[in-house]
């Protein structure tokens, strides 16, 4: 990275040490884009998205840290953090993964055994960039 860049990135990361705190910068942040936030103003109802279905989708971004390693946040885990059952967050990604957001795929073991699953987030960056291309200025 040139002087330039690593500047740039040191005073991003403190302009949002200063928005919100030290302490809770430090343990990380994710970064959403702003299109997903108003996915639902561009999107048909058969494909709109429920708060769950939206909240689901955020918690793998934030899970999400290299383009080709795909996240994989178990269920139990994404359920404590949206307040509900593990069996609600199943029926929710099921929905996410029909409506074409994101891939689901297993992770399996040595001996073959599914331990978890992975989420292709691959669908979800095209639709977002699609979106992008026909609505490029929103507010």
């Amino acid at each position: 990275m040139s002087d330039a860049g690593e500047k740039k990135e040191n005073l991003l990361k403190k302009k949002i040490s200063e928005k919100w705190g030290k302490s809770v910068t430090l343990r990380g942040f994710s970064q959403i884009p702003y299109y997903l936030l108003h996915i639902n103003r561009f999107l048909s109802e058969e494909k709109k998205l429920s708060s769950l279905e939206l909240l689901i989708i955020i918690q793998l971004t934030s899970n999400w840290w290299d383009k080709k390693e795909n996240p994989y946040p178990s269920m139990i885990n994404i359920a404590d953090r949206c307040n509900v059952s593990e069996r609600q967050i199943q029926r929710a990604i099921n929905k996410i993964e029909e409506k074409g957001f994101i891939k689901r795929e297993k992770m399996l073991s040595e001996s073959g055994v599914i331990q978890r699953n992975s989420y292709d987030m691959n669908p979800l960056v095209n639709i977002l960039i699609e979106i992008s291309k026909a609505h490029p200025r929103i507010g």
